[in-house]
């Protein structure tokens, strides 16, 4: 599936600034701060497009966990998606965010996919 998409990004966790647990670049993280690491990725989709549908205006959330001693550090998470978005919406935005969309189509951890309403005015 091809896929592109360009709006705003948040992070937060309860590691010291910055998380010494994250992933960059393909190159493992450390140990967390203060032994799991706890946080909140978030996305505003602003412009995109995955297969022909629009994804522009949705909001993406993701909740983790880390812990340093859990065997193989796996992550989980919840991935959270708008209740407000199409079927096709939620798919598109489930495969990019889970790394299915990828050319390698891998998705380090264990997780799963929740939709939620917003709980304000769009």
């Amino acid at each position: 599936m091809s896929w592109r998409i360009r709006g705003t990004y948040f992070e937060s966790c309860n590691c010291d600034a910055i998380c010494p647990c994250r992933r960059i670049d393909g190159v493992s993280g450390g140990r967390s701060t203060h032994g799991v690491c706890l946080g909140v990725l978030s996305w505003i989709v602003e412009d995109g497009a995955a297969a022909g549908t629009d994804l522009s205006g949705l909001p993406v959330a993701m909740a983790t966990r880390y812990s340093d001693d859990e065997p193989g550090s796996p992550w989980s998470w919840v991935l959270y998606l708008d209740a407000g978005a199409s079927d096709e919406q939620r798919a598109a935005l489930e495969d990019i965010f889970t790394s299915a969309a990828t050319p390698c189509g891998t998705s380090r951890g264990r997780g799963r996919r929740a939709t939620c309403s917003p709980c304000g005015p769009r």
